[in-house]
């Protein structure tokens, strides 16, 4: 059925992840597709992050969105950035909060990060 989109019934799994896979590299090239939208700012956290509150557009659930904007040749914070974000995706617990994405997103000025937890 060419009306399904990824995430829907009767969408084999690796067509879903193909599909994603294309949807981010579609939006590398041109420009950003967030799957989630940004609200209010919560105000900054963690140094150079800034806290939002957003939605996931797939099912309208409310998450928290961390937001980091690095200029390009901050070589130190976007290791750092990078580093945090592979550690985070690995991390579970009961007791903290459940990661659900993240997004790097470059132009030619600034490396923005997005976080997105529940």
């Amino acid at each position: 059925q060419s009306g399904l989109r990824a995430g829907e019934r009767g969408v084999p799994a690796g067509a879903r992840s193909l599909a994603q896979m294309f949807a981010k590299l579609s939006s590398l090239v041109s420009g950003v597709s967030l799957p989630f939208s940004l609200g209010e700012s919560r105000g900054a956290v963690w140094n150079w992050w800034t806290l939002y509150d957003g939605k996931w557009k797939q099912d309208g659930a409310s998450v928290s969105v961390f937001k980091a904007v690095i200029p390009v040749g901050d070589n130190t914070k976007l290791a750092l950035a990078r580093n945090s974000l592979k550690r985070l995706r690995g991390l579970k617990h009961p007791s903290i909060v459940s990661f659900r994405d993240s997004l790097e997103s470059a132009d030619r000025s600034n490396v923005t990060f997005y976080i997105v937890t529940e």
